[in-house]
């Protein structure tokens, strides 16, 4: 697991307050109670904070997976 995809899994695990086990690359709103629309919000303003970066309304929304996440996080930062 990359550096960028352990603390994505640390965050949202954090913010849904679940078990880091419970936070999979394929985990989204129905696989984690808690993954609500605000919760969502939450994990985006701490995912831009975290990473120093700035995520559009566009990003947020098409964020639906852990995958998804560390996907845009790492084409923000330039990694592959």
């Amino acid at each position: 697991m990359t550096n960028t995809a352990q603390r994505v899994r640390d965050l949202a695990a954090e913010e849904f307050q679940v078990s880091a086990n419970e936070v999979q690359p394929t985990s989204g709103p129905e696989d984690i109670k808690g993954w609500d629309s605000t919760a969502h919000m939450r994990l985006m303003a701490r995912i831009e904070e975290a990473f120093s970066v700035s995520l559009d309304i566009e990003e947020i929304v098409e964020m639906v997976t852990i995958q998804a996440i560390i996907d845009t996080i790492n084409a923000k930062i330039g990694k592959s």
